[in-house]
């Protein structure tokens, strides 16, 4: 693939960063041509195989980089189900306070609730209730799979 050249690495790049195409190719190439040819210019070398290669490129890894953030990963939700569960986390919330007038911004910890449903979800992801019910001649089987033992309490059960 040819390299290329600092104007064309500009204009990719400011086409890339949001700019139109015929703004970017005015900028880089410093025309006074009329914004009709301007443009055909424009969409002539982005239409370059080695330049569109490079503008797709910079695309792919900037969608690559911004979905990166923006979805959490296994560990980042086993993580913050974890903190949830031990009730570590805090979330705002929000309160209508009629002497102040306004909305009041409260912090608070996750509720009971909460707890034990970020509980079920990181129990249910390690595999810890397993249940299979059957039907069978008009009866409900249920199997039930123990992965670890229960501690009996103190009147033997």
């Amino acid at each position: 693939m040819r390299n290329l050249t600092d104007k064309q690495e500009k204009f990719v790049e400011l086409v890339v960063g949001g700019m139109k195409q015929g703004e970017a190719y005015r900028q880089v190439y410093n025309t006074k041509a009329a914004a009709r040819i301007v443009n055909r210019k424009a969409s002539e070398e982005l239409k370059k195989p080695h330049v569109w290669m490079r503008y797709q490129y910079l695309i792919d890894k900037a969608r690559a980089e911004a979905s990166a953030g923006a979805v959490m990963n296994a560990s980042q939700i086993l993580e913050k189900l974890s903190e949830i569960a031990r009730g570590e986390t805090e979330y705002a919330d929000y309160q209508y306070d009629s002497d102040m007038g306004r909305d009041m911004m409260l912090m608070r910890r996750p509720g009971t609730r909460d707890r034990l449903k970020a509980l079920e979800l990181l129990g249910k992801h390690e595999g810890l209730f397993t249940e299979k019910l059957e039907v069978q001649d008009n009866e409900l089987v249920v199997n039930l799979k123990v992965t670890e033992d229960v501690p009996k309490g103190e009147d033997g059960q």
